[in-house]
């Protein structure tokens, strides 16, 4: 169990009226990942109450992922949570998915409360316009991210 492995599962909340999100990783020769996943599943009906931040003063890192996964996770919300945490000393972590969901000033938002920023190289691209991952990290560190790392699969990570 997660309690054995030193990981406190007491905040896990369990609801019955969505169905356990689900994520298949197809994993390229070339290193590049591939994601299926659930569309109605627990994560597409977050709401910022479902986020219970009491434990924030014994953590080191906050790490939200993902920003537009769910599509309440705005840039806006996303904001609010990472600033919690930071506020509570933490250091902060967003991943990127579905960026279509949103746009790069709605990022922005959550970018300025952000220590390092992830996405894969198409979705660094899609959010932000870019040709290519490292004019997507710049693009995306010149947001406010503290850091930017874009997965490029076996070609590597150009990190700003």
């Amino acid at each position: 169990t997660l309690e054995r492995q030193g990981v406190s599962a007491g905040r896990i909340v369990r609801t019955a009226q969505n169905p356990t999100s689900v994520s298949i990783v197809l994993i390229r020769p070339d290193g590049e990942r591939h994601l299926i996943g659930t569309q109605d599943g627990t994560n597409s009906a977050l709401r910022r109450e479902d986020f219970d931040l009491s434990g924030l003063s014994d953590a080191k890192i906050f790490s939200l992922g993902s920003l537009y996964g769910s599509t309440a996770l705005t840039g806006r919300l996303c904001a609010s949570l990472l600033a919690e945490a930071k506020a509570a000393g933490c250091k902060t972590v967003l991943d990127l998915m579905q960026p279509k969901r949103g746009s790069l000033a709605d990022a922005a938002q959550a970018l300025a409360f952000c220590d390092l920023f992830l996405a894969n190289e198409a979705e660094a691209c899609a959010l932000t316009g870019a040709s290519g991952a490292h004019e997507a990290a710049r693009i995306l560190a010149d947001c406010g991210a503290g850091a930017v790392a874009v997965k490029q699969g076996g070609a590597g990570l150009p990190a700003f």
